[in-house]
């Protein structure tokens, strides 16, 4: 795996967890959207994982209103 690739994994895990926090309505397309590049890129359950976390924290966040840790 070339670094690209581990960084797009890292990034795309970090936009997993934080539409928990802050701005789940936009970051959950955002953590949807690397999921579903990593699946193309080659790394498929790394990206189904991404995407239901993504999905699982954003409606978690949207029914707490995004108040988290921090708000």
């Amino acid at each position: 795996m070339d670094p690209l690739d581990r960084r797009l994994l890292v990034v795309g895990y970090i936009f997993a967890v934080l539409p928990f926090f802050v701005f789940p309505g936009l970051l959950v397309q955002a953590g949807v959207g690397l999921g579903i590049t990593n699946i193309i890129k080659g790394q498929t359950w790394h990206g189904i994982a991404m995407i239901a976390i993504t999905v699982a924290t954003g409606v978690a966040g949207t029914l707490l209103g995004g108040k988290g840790m921090f708000g």
